[in-house]
């Protein structure tokens, strides 16, 4: 498919090639629109069913235009009303001027993927696009540390705080806007007005009426190689636990505000966890626990009658 629609800036643009598919197919009624995605009812696990507005807007090729729209898509079709290319954007700009964050200026940020209820090889087999996005950027991996429970909604919280949770902790110490986009309709529903930008209607409409989730929004990168590596040096083969993740978020947004005083007790940027450190330390029950120890057990050969 055609990349017949460009959205830089909060400026859209039809490609030139509409007009050249005008021409070969001597039809001057192919048009693209845009039209803003909106809420329609909500289903019993937390999903809003969206749809596109009736109120769309004919965009010819090759003209800039400023959208004021926050969650929109382009369709372009055909008289007999066949797509043949439908994509959805998302607009940051019509928010934006409320922040004292100016696009000009370089501010730190913070990114946080989080995937559960998922195995280490599931990721590896169907996070591929992901993975490739994290890695590109510098992510620090926390996929090693040890779970406190069995209840994957229990672990997330504790890595995100259990009061103060780290997106408003992002926004009271940096005054940086916060973003959430999630799968999760449960997470979507409690915390999405947390988020000065949220893409629950974007992300629904790929997956409702296209039947895909592929267009990834990459705004934004993290360049953190410097702070990795201590991270892996300090705390290599080390118990590592939720609540130390959220410490560690803490420590890293600290750092941006230099009036803030960084003291956060189990960051693990700052602090090397001790070697005997275990499970009941922190509160782990046996079976979820990732420490071991090689225990040798003595082999008792039996012998028959015969022997």
């Amino acid at each position: 498919m055609k990349n017949w629609a460009n959205f830089t800036n909060g400026i859209l643009t039809i490609h030139e090639n509409l007009i050249e598919k005008r021409k070969k197919e001597n039809n001057q009624n192919i048009t693209c629109v845009y039209t803003e995605i909106i809420a329609g009812e909500e289903l019993s696990n937390g999903t809003f069913l969206v749809q596109s507005s009736k109120k769309e807007i004919t965009i010819e090729p090759a003209i800039p235009t400023r959208i004021n729209l926050e969650q929109f898509v382009v369709f372009c079709r055909d008289p007999s009303g066949y797509h043949f290319y439908n994509k959805t954007f998302f607009n940051f700009l019509p928010k934006l001027e409320k922040f004292s964050v100016r696009e000009s200026e370089f501010s730190n940020g913070l990114i946080i993927l989080s995937v559960s209820g998922m195995s280490h090889n599931q990721a590896m087999r169907h996070l591929k696009q992901s993975l490739k996005f994290a890695a590109e950027n510098d992510f620090i991996s926390f996929s090693m540390f040890n779970q406190e429970t069995n209840n994957n909604w229990g672990n997330l919280m504790k890595s995100f705080g259990n009061q103060e949770k780290i997106w408003e902790s992002v926004r009271k110490i940096n005054g940086s806007p916060t973003f959430l986009h999630t799968d999760s309709p449960k997470f979507s529903k409690m915390f999405g007005n947390q988020f000065d930008f949220h893409s629950n209607l974007y992300h629904n409409f790929n997956r409702q009426h296209f039947g895909h989730v592929n267009n990834c929004i990459t705004d934004g990168s993290v360049f953190l190689k410097n702070v990795l590596f201590r991270c892996r040096h300090l705390n290599f083969f080390r118990l590592i636990t939720n609540a130390d993740v959220y410490e560690t978020f803490l420590d890293l947004i600290s750092k941006w505000n230099d009036s803030i005083p960084s003291s956060f007790g189990n960051s693990l940027l700052e602090t090397q966890i001790s070697r005997n450190k275990t499970c009941t330390d922190s509160e782990i029950s046996d079976e979820n626990c990732i420490c071991s120890k090689v225990v040798k057990h003595e082999t008792v050969k039996r012998f028959g009658p015969n022997d």
